[in-house]
Protein backbone atom coordinates (compact mmCIF):
# COMPACT_ATOMS: atom_id res chain seq x y z
CA UNK A 1 0.00 0.00 0.00
CA UNK A 2 1.90 3.18 -0.80
CA UNK A 3 -0.06 6.24 0.55
CA UNK A 4 0.76 9.67 -0.70
CA UNK A 5 1.77 12.56 1.20
CA UNK A 6 -1.05 14.09 2.41
CA UNK A 7 -2.38 10.44 3.14
CA UNK A 8 0.74 9.72 5.36
CA UNK A 9 0.42 13.30 6.99
CA UNK A 10 -3.14 12.83 7.75
CA UNK A 11 -3.03 8.98 8.79
CA UNK A 12 0.17 10.24 11.46
CA UNK A 13 -1.75 13.11 12.59
CA UNK A 14 -4.89 10.91 13.41
CA UNK A 15 -2.66 8.40 15.48
CA UNK A 16 -0.83 10.67 17.41
CA UNK A 17 -4.30 12.92 18.12
CA UNK A 18 -5.59 9.58 19.87
CA UNK A 19 -2.14 9.25 22.48
CA UNK A 20 -2.54 10.95 25.54
CA UNK A 21 -0.16 11.73 28.81
CA UNK A 22 3.35 10.23 28.76
CA UNK A 23 2.46 8.27 25.06
CA UNK A 24 2.08 11.55 23.87
CA UNK A 25 5.44 12.86 25.34
CA UNK A 26 6.84 9.88 24.03
CA UNK A 27 6.06 9.91 20.50
CA UNK A 28 7.02 13.45 20.45
CA UNK A 29 10.35 13.14 21.37
CA UNK A 30 10.76 10.37 19.21
CA UNK A 31 9.09 12.57 16.36
CA UNK A 32 11.68 15.68 17.21
CA UNK A 33 14.40 13.36 17.83
CA UNK A 34 14.32 11.61 14.51
CA UNK A 35 13.92 15.74 12.71
CA UNK A 36 16.83 16.93 14.56
CA UNK A 37 19.12 13.64 13.41
CA UNK A 38 18.19 14.16 9.58
CA UNK A 39 18.63 18.55 10.73
CA UNK A 40 22.64 16.94 11.92
CA UNK A 41 23.06 15.06 8.89
CA UNK A 42 22.19 17.54 6.69
CA UNK A 43 24.32 20.39 8.48
CA UNK A 44 27.40 17.46 8.15
CA UNK A 45 27.03 16.67 4.25
CA UNK A 46 27.31 20.58 4.14
CA UNK A 47 31.06 21.00 5.74
CA UNK A 48 33.97 20.56 3.73
CA UNK A 49 36.14 17.89 3.94
CA UNK A 50 38.81 19.61 6.13
CA UNK A 51 36.05 20.99 8.33
CA UNK A 52 34.72 17.60 9.00
CA UNK A 53 38.51 15.91 9.06
CA UNK A 54 39.04 18.68 12.11
CA UNK A 55 35.90 17.70 13.71
CA UNK A 56 36.99 14.39 13.85
CA UNK A 57 40.78 14.98 14.86
CA UNK A 58 39.01 16.57 17.86
CA UNK A 59 37.10 13.63 18.98
CA UNK A 60 39.89 11.63 18.62
CA UNK A 61 42.06 13.78 20.63
CA UNK A 62 39.32 13.84 23.42
CA UNK A 63 39.01 10.26 23.42
CA UNK A 64 42.84 9.94 23.55
CA UNK A 65 42.22 12.59 26.51
CA UNK A 66 44.40 15.16 25.05
CA UNK A 67 42.29 18.15 25.62
CA UNK A 68 42.94 21.12 27.78
CA UNK A 69 39.78 21.52 30.67
CA UNK A 70 37.69 24.63 30.43
CA UNK A 71 38.64 26.07 33.20
CA UNK A 72 42.22 26.26 32.29
CA UNK A 73 41.52 27.67 28.92
CA UNK A 74 39.33 30.65 31.01
CA UNK A 75 42.08 31.13 33.30
CA UNK A 76 45.01 31.38 30.47
CA UNK A 77 42.60 33.79 28.52
CA UNK A 78 42.33 35.76 31.73
CA UNK A 79 45.90 36.46 32.49
CA UNK A 80 47.18 37.24 28.55
CA UNK A 81 43.81 39.36 27.80
CA UNK A 82 42.79 40.49 31.81
CA UNK A 83 38.90 40.98 32.19
CA UNK A 84 37.20 42.88 29.52
CA UNK A 85 33.56 44.25 29.26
Amino acid sequence: MHMKSAELKLDLFRRIDRLKGPQLQQAYGVILNYLRSRETEEDWNDLSEEERNSILKGLEDYDKGDVIPHHQVVAEAKAKYGRRR
